[in-house]
């Protein structure tokens, strides 16, 4: 099940900043339960990265 929709590559600044390509149209998908990560009382939260990546690209809403 979904948890919301999201928007790919909206922003043309953002296509060329991790070298996409650049359409006329967003591109939608759907977020699984599991990209959510709920905050501590105190708003704080640790995320664990995969050594094996190399470039990670984040968005926090």
């Amino acid at each position: 099940m979904a948890v919301g929709w999201a928007v790919f590559r909206n922003y043309v600044g953002h296509a060329k900043e991790i070298y996409g390509d650049i359409t006329d149209y967003p591109r939608f998908f759907l977020m699984p339960p599991t990209a959510l990560v709920e905050a501590d009382e105190h708003g704080n939260n640790v995320v664990a990265l995969s050594s094996a990546e190399d470039h990670i690209d984040h968005e926090v809403e």
